[in-house]
């Protein structure tokens, strides 16, 4: 122990202010004071910082933009083409990002005391100790919650400088670059790169893998990769490394030669692990009960590495600190059924058991192009997509889904509530559907698939 500082002594520390770390600390204030809660900073989630609402922002503006670009199709004459102002358009973005992390911060860390609230970078050690910079403080039990980061692989940064980007960086541009190679086309990737090229950027896309969007079943991925393709060109199954060249980020691949202005790196996000001392190193996180080896130790939300989506991170936050209330007794919280939402053109949704869990021999599988008949989607001008449902060929229960179609955020939902109250083919085809809607394209797919499980089963349907 550092004998030179004056000790901190607490029942509780809960090590970071995001979402997972202010949900323990939401359960933990509840039983008791003796807690501290320590954060490194900048103060607010990654949702409201750098994730989910700063990018959201910037899909509605692009998705305003295009729709504005095809009004003539639609018998609309503008006065004048609409100008876009890249800068004013960054500005909105970044006003948006501060009304959510400054409403988050004056209503959690900024009502603290010093006495609940140290600012710093943690390290923890085996014995309860945790070092602040000239602080130390010893917890009895202590809930990990520190987030993460992009991952950005050696070397890229120094060579790239200010040209690489990362979802962390981007929105700290003053106006948008005029060429930009996008690296990783999963979520984030996908859904700042259309937004981008919707907003007049030219976008070049490269993934490793022959995926997009985090998608499994070929059915959807192959729609996704052609209907992306019309927005940016993408290079698929290409492993490469951006280069500066001067003041331009050069990309050599299969097929050609890319120059640009900017690189934005989207390969996903790393739990930040600098909080373990090294005698923590080695330690694993148990996935149900959260603990840390056999310590009174807490891993949370991203930085457990088990799911990164916020509402698992605000379930993770609260079973890390129900464990840490009533440790030496652990209990572990059900994970919600999975669901990955991207907001893409189209929307894309995964729910479920995965596409590449499953055994083909076991499960009915049912299909629709909403190109086919859907006449909300025509008159929409929205017929594209594809849905893809997985049941259980045994009892008919539903198991999961793909789609790529649009408003999938919503129809996911469903299709998610349904895997996880357990309903069958049978009970979701005696569900109401109305007429027009995109939902009838669901119900269509539930007809099939239930057509041929009672054809399975000699049934006839209900």
């Amino acid at each position: 122990m550092k004998t030179t500082q004056q000790v901190k002594r607490v029942k509780f520390a809960i090590i970071g202010a995001g979402s997972a770390g202010l949900t323990a600390w939401s359960e933990i204030k509840k039983q008791t004071d003796d807690y501290v809660l320590i954060d490194s900073g900048p103060l607010g989630t990654t949702c409201a910082r750098v994730g989910c609402m700063p990018s959201k922002a910037l899909i509605h503006i692009a998705e305003h933009y295009q729709a504005w670009q095809g009004a003539a199709a639609l018998g609309i004459e503008l006065p004048a083409q609409p100008i876009l102002h890249d800068d004013q358009v960054l500005k909105r973005v970044r006003r948006f990002r501060d009304r959510f992390t400054s409403g988050l911060i004056a209503n959690t860390t900024d009502k603290l005391s010093e006495q609940h609230f140290i600012s710093g970078r943690a390290v923890v050690y085996p014995n309860g100790e945790i070092h602040v910079d000239d602080h130390v403080i010893v917890a009895e039990r202590i809930i990990v919650a520190v987030g993460s980061k992009p991952i950005v692989p050696d070397g890229w940064s120094a060579n790239l400088g200010d040209l690489a980007l990362t979802s962390d960086t981007i929105f700290e541009l003053e106006t948008l670059p005029k060429r930009l190679a996008v690296i990783g086309l999963g979520v984030i990737g996908l859904e700042l790169g259309q937004a981008l090229a919707y907003l007049g950027v030219e976008v070049m896309g490269f993934d490793a893998q022959g995926q997009v969007g985090g998608l499994q079943d070929p059915f959807c991925n192959e729609f996704m990769l052609e209907h992306v393709a019309k927005t940016f060109p993408v290079q698929i199954n290409q492993q490469v490394v951006p280069l500066r060249v001067q003041n331009q980020v050069k990309i050599t691949y299969q097929g050609g030669e890319w120059l640009g202005d900017k690189v934005l790196l989207t390969l996903g996000r790393r739990p930040n692990s600098d909080w373990r001392s090294e005698a923590l190193q080695n330690l694993t996180v148990d996935p149900v009960t959260l603990q840390l080896g056999d310590l009174p130790i807490f891993v949370a939300g991203d930085a457990s590495g088990f799911h990164g989506i916020l509402h698992e991170a605000n379930r993770e936050g609260k079973t890390a600190a129900q464990n840490a209330i009533h440790y030496p007794v652990l209990t572990g919280s059900k994970p919600l059924t999975p669901t990955a939402i991207v907001f893409s053109d189209p929307q894309l949704c995964r729910v479920g058991v995965s596409f590449n869990e499953l055994d083909p021999r076991e499960i009915i599988i049912g299909s629709f192009d909403l190109n086919c008949n859907n006449g909300r989607a025509i008159v929409m001008d929205q017929d594209y997509g594809r849905i893809r449902l997985y049941a259980d060929r045994t009892s008919g229960r539903l198991l999961g889904g793909e789609l790529a179609m649009p408003s999938a955020e919503h129809l996911g939902h469903l299709l998610a509530w349904s895997v996880q109250t357990g309903l069958t083919l049978n009970e979701m085809s005696a569900m109401p559907f109305y007429h027009p809607v995109l939902e009838e394209a669901v119900q269509n797919v539930i007809d099939t698939m239930l057509d041929e499980f009672n054809a399975e089963q000699g049934l006839t349907k209900n």
